[in-house]
């Protein structure tokens, strides 16, 4: 029974760490040096047209964000805690065909 309660306690402590996290600013990220381990923030990405098209995928995967200015834009933190994640919402904002194909 007293494990059952921490289970269900941290459950609900995670699920308001979700919630209410603070925000911070999107970073893009890259492969460095061809290899998956190697996942970098790449800020030479930090344009107006990359957020523009970021902001299409964080919609389509309806993930809360705050464009502040032309090259700023703020997300929750929870999605910075997987690089894997933020990397393959990079590339899908590079990738005309996959913004094509995903309407909002």
């Amino acid at each position: 029974m007293i494990i059952k309660s921490l289970i269900i306690s941290g459950i609900i402590a995670i699920l308001l760490i979700i919630i209410f996290a603070p925000i911070v600013p999107y970073r893009p990220i890259a492969v460095s040096n061809d290899r998956l381990a190697n996942l970098i923030v790449d800020r030479s990405l930090l344009t107006k047209e990359h957020l523009d098209r970021i902001e299409h995928v964080l919609k389509y995967y309806d993930k809360r964000y705050w464009r502040i200015s032309n090259k700023k834009l703020l997300i929750n933190i929870s999605l910075v805690f997987s690089k894997e994640l933020l990397w393959n919402f990079t590339i899908k904002a590079e990738d005309n065909k996959w913004l094509i194909e995903h309407p909002l």
